[in-house]
């Protein structure tokens, strides 16, 4: 690399923008480029991992092992190879903070808990002809966990609702490739409750927090009226 492009502006080979060089460019990626292609990428026939560049990746060129994309595994995401029924299942394992500001409003105001802190709980991404994931857990075969499983169809999204692990889904959501969207109920025939539809502005006690104490009414005073006395002859 020559010092006029060090020292000017640069074309990243990857997104094609041209942009201020920095210390923080790897070759002729901008450091946004070279960020996605940061950790693991994993051949989807032979299970050969490496990084970008060992696996064959170039400029906009992603790695192609044994004539097939390589699947990408970002830097943060730790990599798990789950094995059934003789056959790998590709994952990983994420750990995700706990949204405090609803529940925990006045602590989150005032300073004493984190907008995003502990707990921090397990997480499981992996493959399942589509993306199941398994909700406060790594372990695959913890079926006390929820899960979600969402499938690719023709013209949209498919996403399985399982609140109850290893149970029947209480609904399915659909993401239509124009933007519309669709929750359908299912039957709670078996041991998963039905989903319970909100409406706009109605929340949740046990995830949005207790309701507000009722005011109570002061006692008021009571007036009493007397009518004329009414005498009977």
């Amino acid at each position: 690399m020559n010092a006029d492009r060090h020292e000017g502006q640069m074309k990243c080979a990857r997104c094609g923008q041209t942009s201020q060089y920095s210390g923080d460019w790897y070759g002729d990626l901008c450091p946004v480029c070279a960020d996605r292609t940061e950790g693991l990428w994993i051949c989807t026939s032979c299970n050969v991992q490496g990084s970008f560049d060992d696996m064959g990746g170039e400029g906009a060129m992603n790695p192609a092992c044994c004539g097939s994309a390589c699947k990408h595994i970002h830097k943060d995401y730790q990599v798990c190879q789950i094995t059934k029924c003789g056959l790998t299942i590709l994952g990983f394992n994420l750990s995700v903070p706990t949204y405090n500001a609803s529940y925990f409003a006045d602590e989150v105001d005032n300073g004493t808990k984190e907008e995003f802190g502990n707990p921090t709980v397990p997480i499981l991404v992996h493959e399942a002809d589509g993306v199941r994931i398994v909700l406060g857990t790594h372990d695959y075969d913890d079926l006390e966990k929820p899960d979600i499983q969402i499938e690719r169809q023709p013209n949209g999204w498919m996403i399985f609702l399982h609140p109850l692990g290893g149970s029947d889904a209480c609904g399915f959501v659909f993401f239509a490739d124009d933007g519309r969207s669709f929750l359908m109920k299912e039957n709670d025939y078996g041991p998963t409750a039905a989903i319970h539809i909100l409406e706009p502005g109605e929340q949740i006690p046990e995830i949005n927090g207790p309701p507000p104490k009722p005011i109570r009414d002061e006692p008021k005073p009571t007036l009493i009226v007397r009518g004329p006395a009414l005498w009977r002859r």
